[in-house]
């Protein structure tokens, strides 16, 4: 499942957001031209 947010929402939540990617392996969609965090070892 993935979290989907705006730019802004993103922003206000970074450090909340880099740990769901990094420890729970989250995959976060930020809609500002379509862009994915992953975590790096899922590349």
């Amino acid at each position: 499942m993935s979290i989907h947010l705006t730019y802004t929402q993103a922003r206000a939540n970074l450090t909340k957001l880099l740990d769901k990617v990094s420890i729970n392996k989250e995959v976060v969609v930020i809609n500002r031209k379509n862009a994915i965090l992953l975590n790096c070892h899922d590349l």
